[in-house]
C-alpha cells in the first residue's frame, strides 16, 4: 500500500477533507481580497496609475489560480520512483482518467504561469524606472512567452503518465482501511525513470530556474536604476518607490519558496523516501495561501490601497478642514 495512508483519499485517516475545507475557506478570502485589489486598481490616479493595471491583472490571475486549486483539488504525492496524483475536488475525485489528466494539465499550467508573474512585475518595474513608461507590446510579449512555457510544460504530462493505472490499484490501495476496491478514487501515475519523463522534468525545472534567474537580474537592474535616480526624486516619490519595491519583493517570495525549492529538491532526489510523502502537505498549504498573501500585501503595503481599504470597512472620514469650514458657516448663520 501507499504510505503514509493519510495521503489516500479513501482511507479512514485521510486528510483530503481538511485539504478541501482549507482550500475553500482560504480560497474564499483570496477571491474576496483579490477582487478588492482589482476594484481599487481601477480607481488609482497619479504615480500608481502606471502600476495599477499590472497589479489588477496579477490579482485576476490569482483568482484563476485559486479557482483551479479549489475545483480540481490536485494533491501530488512523490516517492523515489513514482509520482501519484489524486484530485480531491468533488467534480474530479471519481472522474474518468481523461478528466483527471485534464485537471493535472490545467493545474500545472496555472501554477507555473503564476510562478512566473513576479519576473514580469520586476521587468515592468525596471522599464518604468528607466523609461518612465512601458509599451504594451513588451508586457504582452512577456505574458505570451510565460504562457507558452507554462502550457507546454502542462501538456507534456499527457505523454508521461501510465496509460493503465488500474494495474497499480492493488499495490496502492490494497490493505488500506476504508478503501472499497470496487469504488476507488481516480489516480494518475507517472514513472520517474523513463527517458521522456526525465526530459519533461528537465524542461520544467530549467524553465523555472531561468525564470528566477531573470527575476534576480531584473531585481538588480531595478535597484541599480532606482539608486541612480533617487537623488532627483522628491521625498514623496521616494516613499512611493520604496512601497512599490517592498510590494514586488514580498510577492516574489511565495513562488520561490513553494515552487522552485521543492521542485529542485525533488529533481535532485536528495530527500529521504520517508520524508517525501509528508512534503505534499506543505506543498498543498503553501500555494493555497500565496494568492491571499499577494492580495493582502497590496492592500497593506501601498498607502493608496490601504486608505481605500480603510474607507471601505470603516467609512470615509471627513477631512478636518471640511469639518472646520462647516462649523464656521453654522456659527456665521
Amino acid at each position: 500500500m501507499l504510505r503514509p495512508t493519510f495521503n489516500i483519499p479513501c482511507s479512514t485517516d485521510s486528510i483530503h477533507y481538511f485539504h478541501n475545507e482549507f482550500n475553500y475557506i482560504v480560497g474564499a478570502f483570496s477571491i474576496f481580497f483579490n477582487s478588492l485589489v482589482i476594484y481599487f486598481s481601477l480607481k488609482q490616479t497619479m504615480e500608481l496609475k502606471m502600476y495599477a493595471k499590472l497589479i489588477g491583472l496579477d490579482s485576476f490571475f490569482n483568482i484563476c489560480f485559486t479557482l483551479t486549486r479549489s475545483i480540481v483539488g490536485q494533491r501530488p504525492i512523490t516517492t523515489p520512483d513514482y509520482f501519484y496524483f489524486f484530485t480531491v475536488g468533488n467534480a474530479f475525485m471519481y472522474s474518468s482518467n481523461e478528466m483527471q489528466l485534464f485537471g493535472v494539465v490545467l493545474t500545472y499550467t496555472v501554477v507555473y504561469f503564476h510562478g512566473g508573474i513576479p519576473c514580469i512585475q520586476f521587468f515592468y518595474r525596471y522599464r518604468a524606472l528607466r523609461d518612465g513608461d512601458v509599451a504594451v507590446r513588451y508586457i504582452g510579449g512577456a505574458f505570451a512567452s510565460l504562457l507558452t512555457f507554462a502550457l507546454t510544460n502542462g501538456l507534456t504530462w499527457i505523454w508521461v503518465v501510465e496509460p493503465e493505472p488500474e494495474g497499480f490499484y492493488e499495490a496502492i490501495f490494497g490493505g488500506v482501511e476504508g478503501c472499497n476496491m470496487s469504488r476507488l478514487p481516480t489516480i494518475t501515475i507517472v514513472y520517474k525513470n523513463t527517458a521522456f519523463n526525465k526530459v519533461h522534468n528537465f524542461f520544467g525545472n530549467a524553465g523555472l530556474c531561468m525564470i528566477f534567474a531573470l527575476l534576480l537580474c531584473f531585481v538588480f537592474m531595478s535597484w541599480k536604476t532606482y539608486r541612480e535616480n533617487v537623488a532627483k526624486m522628491t521625498s514623496k516619490t521616494r516613499r512611493f518607490n520604496k512601497s512599490v519595491n517592498l510590494l514586488f519583493l514580498l510577492q516574489a517570495v511565495p513562488p520561490f519558496v513553494f515552487m522552485l525549492v521543492p521542485n529542485l529538491l525533488f529533481a535532485i532526489n536528495i530527500l529521504p523516501a520517508s520524508l517525501m510523502s509528508y512534503t505534499t502537505i506543505a506543498l498543498g498549504v503553501g500555494p493555497a495561501i500565496s494568492p491571499l498573501f499577494d492580495a493582502l500585501t497590496v492592500l497593506l503595503v501601498l498607502p493608496s490601497f490601504r486608505r481605500r481599504l480603510w474607507r471601505t470597512f470603516c467609512g470615509k472620514q471627513e477631512n478636518s478642514l471640511e469639518v472646520t469650514a462647516t462649523v464656521a458657516r453654522s456659527v456665521t448663520k
